[in-house]
Protein backbone atom coordinates (compact mmCIF):
# COMPACT_ATOMS: atom_id res chain seq x y z
CA UNK A 1 0.00 0.00 0.00
CA UNK A 2 0.97 3.11 -0.68
CA UNK A 3 2.20 5.78 2.09
CA UNK A 4 0.12 8.72 2.67
CA UNK A 5 2.03 11.85 3.99
CA UNK A 6 1.43 11.38 8.25
CA UNK A 7 0.47 14.77 8.78
CA UNK A 8 -0.44 18.18 8.14
CA UNK A 9 3.02 20.17 8.34
CA UNK A 10 3.47 17.94 5.91
CA UNK A 11 1.07 18.30 3.90
CA UNK A 12 1.74 22.04 4.20
CA UNK A 13 5.13 21.98 2.84
CA UNK A 14 4.91 19.74 0.42
CA UNK A 15 1.95 22.23 -1.01
CA UNK A 16 4.19 25.02 -0.71
CA UNK A 17 6.61 23.14 -2.77
CA UNK A 18 4.53 22.62 -5.23
CA UNK A 19 2.93 25.69 -5.59
CA UNK A 20 6.63 27.33 -5.92
CA UNK A 21 7.51 25.02 -8.76
CA UNK A 22 3.68 25.69 -10.00
CA UNK A 23 4.05 29.33 -10.17
CA UNK A 24 7.89 29.06 -11.65
CA UNK A 25 6.51 27.04 -14.65
CA UNK A 26 2.95 28.40 -14.97
CA UNK A 27 5.43 32.05 -15.46
CA UNK A 28 7.69 30.10 -18.21
CA UNK A 29 4.72 28.85 -20.12
CA UNK A 30 3.22 32.37 -20.20
CA UNK A 31 5.94 33.80 -21.47
CA UNK A 32 6.71 31.02 -24.01
CA UNK A 33 2.77 31.53 -25.64
CA UNK A 34 2.45 34.92 -24.82
CA UNK A 35 4.94 36.25 -27.93
CA UNK A 36 2.81 33.40 -30.34
CA UNK A 37 -0.90 34.51 -28.94
CA UNK A 38 0.09 38.31 -29.12
CA UNK A 39 0.35 38.04 -32.70
CA UNK A 40 -3.35 36.99 -32.72
CA UNK A 41 -4.84 39.14 -30.56
CA UNK A 42 -5.79 36.51 -27.59
CA UNK A 43 -5.20 35.95 -24.39
CA UNK A 44 -3.99 32.35 -22.66
CA UNK A 45 -7.88 31.75 -21.51
CA UNK A 46 -8.90 32.56 -24.95
CA UNK A 47 -6.79 30.36 -26.33
CA UNK A 48 -7.20 28.06 -24.08
CA UNK A 49 -10.91 27.70 -24.71
CA UNK A 50 -10.30 28.49 -28.31
CA UNK A 51 -8.62 24.55 -27.89
CA UNK A 52 -11.85 22.44 -25.96
CA UNK A 53 -14.13 23.76 -29.06
CA UNK A 54 -11.80 23.42 -32.02
CA UNK A 55 -11.68 19.65 -30.18
CA UNK A 56 -15.19 19.12 -28.92
CA UNK A 57 -17.57 20.83 -31.55
CA UNK A 58 -21.22 21.55 -29.97
CA UNK A 59 -20.29 21.09 -26.53
CA UNK A 60 -22.35 23.82 -24.39
CA UNK A 61 -20.57 26.21 -22.02
CA UNK A 62 -21.14 23.90 -19.43
CA UNK A 63 -18.84 21.33 -20.55
CA UNK A 64 -16.49 24.07 -21.28
CA UNK A 65 -16.72 25.33 -17.84
CA UNK A 66 -16.20 21.95 -16.37
CA UNK A 67 -13.02 21.13 -18.88
CA UNK A 68 -11.09 24.37 -18.24
CA UNK A 69 -11.66 24.66 -14.97
CA UNK A 70 -12.60 28.15 -14.60
CA UNK A 71 -15.47 30.19 -12.86
CA UNK A 72 -18.79 30.45 -15.66
CA UNK A 73 -18.69 33.79 -15.73
CA UNK A 74 -14.94 33.54 -16.49
CA UNK A 75 -15.97 30.94 -19.80
CA UNK A 76 -18.45 33.46 -20.50
CA UNK A 77 -16.62 36.58 -21.08
CA UNK A 78 -14.06 34.94 -23.09
CA UNK A 79 -16.32 32.70 -25.00
CA UNK A 80 -17.76 36.74 -25.86
CA UNK A 81 -14.62 37.95 -26.91
CA UNK A 82 -13.99 34.50 -28.92
CA UNK A 83 -16.99 35.70 -30.86
CA UNK A 84 -16.79 39.56 -31.28
CA UNK A 85 -13.17 38.23 -33.01
CA UNK A 86 -15.21 35.74 -35.56
CA UNK A 87 -13.57 32.75 -33.59
CA UNK A 88 -16.32 30.83 -32.17
CA UNK A 89 -20.08 30.88 -33.01
CA UNK A 90 -22.63 30.11 -29.79
CA UNK A 91 -25.81 28.72 -30.82
CA UNK A 92 -28.92 29.16 -27.97
CA UNK A 93 -29.89 25.56 -26.92
CA UNK A 94 -33.46 25.71 -28.27
CA UNK A 95 -34.07 22.24 -26.43
CA UNK A 96 -33.74 22.87 -22.98
CA UNK A 97 -34.25 27.28 -23.80
CA UNK A 98 -31.04 27.71 -21.34
CA UNK A 99 -27.21 27.60 -22.66
CA UNK A 100 -25.34 27.66 -25.61
CA UNK A 101 -23.48 25.21 -27.75
CA UNK A 102 -20.34 26.09 -29.13
CA UNK A 103 -18.06 25.48 -32.24
CA UNK A 104 -15.47 26.97 -33.79
CA UNK A 105 -15.46 29.33 -37.06
CA UNK A 106 -13.29 28.70 -40.10
CA UNK A 107 -11.58 31.36 -39.26
CA UNK A 108 -11.57 29.92 -35.94
CA UNK A 109 -10.14 26.71 -36.94
CA UNK A 110 -7.39 28.63 -39.15
CA UNK A 111 -5.96 30.54 -36.44
CA UNK A 112 -5.57 27.43 -33.86
CA UNK A 113 -4.04 25.30 -36.29
CA UNK A 114 -1.39 28.43 -37.21
CA UNK A 115 -0.99 28.85 -33.60
CA UNK A 116 -0.08 25.26 -33.32
CA UNK A 117 2.29 25.44 -36.42
CA UNK A 118 4.21 28.11 -34.98
CA UNK A 119 4.09 27.18 -31.50
CA UNK A 120 4.89 23.00 -31.92
CA UNK A 121 8.62 23.53 -32.71
CA UNK A 122 9.34 25.99 -29.59
CA UNK A 123 7.56 22.86 -27.56
CA UNK A 124 9.67 20.47 -29.05
CA UNK A 125 12.71 22.28 -28.40
CA UNK A 126 12.01 23.13 -24.70
CA UNK A 127 10.63 19.25 -24.05
CA UNK A 128 13.17 17.33 -25.99
CA UNK A 129 14.91 16.11 -22.91
CA UNK A 130 12.27 15.09 -21.14
CA UNK A 131 11.23 11.31 -22.03
CA UNK A 132 7.80 10.42 -23.07
CA UNK A 133 7.82 8.05 -19.85
CA UNK A 134 8.50 11.18 -17.81
CA UNK A 135 5.89 13.34 -19.64
CA UNK A 136 3.02 10.51 -19.61
CA UNK A 137 4.01 10.71 -15.40
CA UNK A 138 3.97 14.51 -14.78
CA UNK A 139 0.62 14.57 -16.90
CA UNK A 140 -0.58 11.29 -14.49
CA UNK A 141 0.19 12.95 -11.43
CA UNK A 142 -0.68 16.55 -12.01
CA UNK A 143 -4.13 14.90 -13.13
CA UNK A 144 -4.32 12.97 -9.93
CA UNK A 145 -3.70 16.25 -7.78
CA UNK A 146 -6.39 18.06 -9.62
CA UNK A 147 -8.73 15.35 -8.75
CA UNK A 148 -8.08 14.90 -5.17
CA UNK A 149 -8.02 19.08 -5.18
CA UNK A 150 -10.86 19.59 -6.72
Amino acid sequence: MEKRVENSIEYVEYYKSLMRFSFKLVHRFNDFWKEVLDEYGLNQTEFLILGVVYDNPGFSQQEIVRIVGADKSIVSRNLKRLEKKEMVRRTPNLEYNHGYFCETTEFGNNVYEEIHVKGNPLIERRFSLVTKDELKKANETLMTIFEHIY
